[in-house]
């Protein structure tokens, strides 16, 4: 299991070195690897995104379409912010 929490921007964290997506990518890899060579059964990734769903619709959006990639492999779980707009 691995889980991710955006608290904040990615880019701006690492001076536009990393992105959230390639941070994202990477652990995705790293967990399809686990599963392939039968390390793990069942692999999860557990993401709660604070800051890109209020902050970077536009990167969130990003982020679901990598998530569902990779959906068949790994179990995703995520959450965001809803309940802070209400």
């Amino acid at each position: 299991m691995h889980g991710k929490c955006f608290y904040y921007s990615v880019e701006a964290r690492n001076h536009n070195t990393k992105t959230a997506e390639g941070v994202i990518e990477k652990d995705l890899k790293t967990l399809s690897k686990i599963k392939e060579l039968g390390i793990a059964e069942n692999v999860i990734f557990i993401i709660f995104d604070d800051y890109y769903y209020l902050k970077e619709p536009e990167k969130c959006k990003k982020i679901k379409n990598l998530l569902e990639q990779h959906k068949k492999k790994i179990t995703m779980l995520y959450h965001n912010s809803r309940a802070k707009l209400k």
